[in-house]
């Protein structure tokens, strides 16, 4: 029987209410255009965070928009117009960087907020303009062709020949400023192979060659290593941890053959609180506040393409059987930090 053309198995505007509850933390989705940013190769990212007014009974400020600006090498009118197209995207066949299926810049954006902006410019070429607005989407209109625009001059004050702006705006996320330090925190630990003047990589700590500067609100973003063997939080103490033993773990999947390197990271025994003859880390104010040595530093940090993707108890994993029962104990605060790197 032949089959006539029927109907889209995607309403637009009702999909776009869906995609908007996929769960992006606020810090998830800024990693969103930092991938982008650190895949066009730029060397500053700026983030300015811009707040509202607060309302009656309200203790801390909402986020009104999230301005992002980058020197990398800029977009064309063909790829500016893709950026924000859901699925497409420049990176599909690429074996290797942090971003290949062209989804996270608009999902991260309208999990925030309603309207997307964005500004680039290529070396050679002038700035161009286009947006996602989903209250202009439900009336039927989609993604404007990209036109010639400028930029707000004081972004561009940060750029010089090339670069990117991405603006949020239209935002109605429940972030507020008191999120923002932690927001910090989260990002500096998940570039922090990107941002630090060491890195650990092929199981040996060397000089970042390339190290990207990213500021939020004009200040720079700090590295955090939970394995301690690049950055140390406590900025009156130098010491590092102990490279331990890294050594590559072949993989075989079903014929598709790959591998990961596991490296192990020793604390200095100075940090250790022993007063109590239980010989844990982590337990003294010094470790938790200035070290910043705290429950969501135990486990595995698993790494790819230099980001990491995941750090803490793997679930379901226990280490020490207690009885015949119980697969055994959780992580404890003993535990020492092991990195993964794929």
């Amino acid at each position: 029987m032949e089959m006539k053309t029927g109907l889209s198995p995607i309403s637009a505007g009702s999909a776009i209410d869906s995609f908007r509850d996929m769960g992006f933390k606020t810090d998830s989705a800024i990693g969103e255009i930092i991938d982008n940013s650190i895949e066009a190769d730029a060397r500053n990212i700026d983030i300015l965070i811009n707040y509202k007014d607060k309302e009656l009974m309200q203790k801390q400020r909402r986020i009104k928009s999230i301005i992002f600006i980058d020197d990398g090498r800029g977009m064309t009118s063909d790829i500016l117009l893709k950026f924000l197209i859901i699925g497409e995207g420049t990176k599909k066949e690429l074996k290797s960087g942090i971003g290949k299926f062209g989804v996270g810049a608009t999902f991260a954006g309208i999990s925030q907020g309603k309207l997307i902006s964005v500004y680039s410019k290529t070396k050679t070429g002038n700035w161009m303009y286009t947006q996602l607005d989903l209250d202009l989407l439900k009336k039927g209109e989609g993604i404007p062709i990209p036109v010639e625009k400028n930029p707000p001059d004081n972004y561009i004050e940060k750029l010089d020949e090339q670069g990117t702006i991405v603006i949020w705006d239209k935002i109605d996320s429940s972030t507020t400023e008191k999120d923002l330090e932690s927001i910090k925190h989260n990002i500096g630990r998940i570039y922090r192979k990107f941002i630090s003047i060491k890195k650990l990589e092929g199981g040996r700590v060397d000089d970042n060659e390339k190290i990207i500067r990213l500021r939020m609100n004009g200040e720079n973003v700090a590295p955090y290593d939970p394995l301690y063997l690049t950055y140390n939080p406590k900025s009156d103490e130098s010491d590092l941890a102990e490279l331990g033993e890294s050594k590559i773990v072949p993989i075989n999947s079903d014929g598709i053959k790959s591998e990961m390197r596991i490296t192990f990271s020793y604390l200095p025994e100075s940090w250790w609180d022993d007063e109590d003859k239980m010989y844990k880390p982590g337990q003294n104010t010094e470790n938790k506040v200035d070290r910043k040595i705290s429950i969501e530093n135990q486990g595995i940090s698993i790494v790819r393409a230099g980001k990491e993707m995941a750090f803490g108890e793997i679930p379901h994993l226990k280490l020490l059987k207690k009885d015949n029962e119980d697969g055994g104990s959780s992580f404890k605060a003993a535990d020492r930090f092991t990195g993964v790197e794929v």
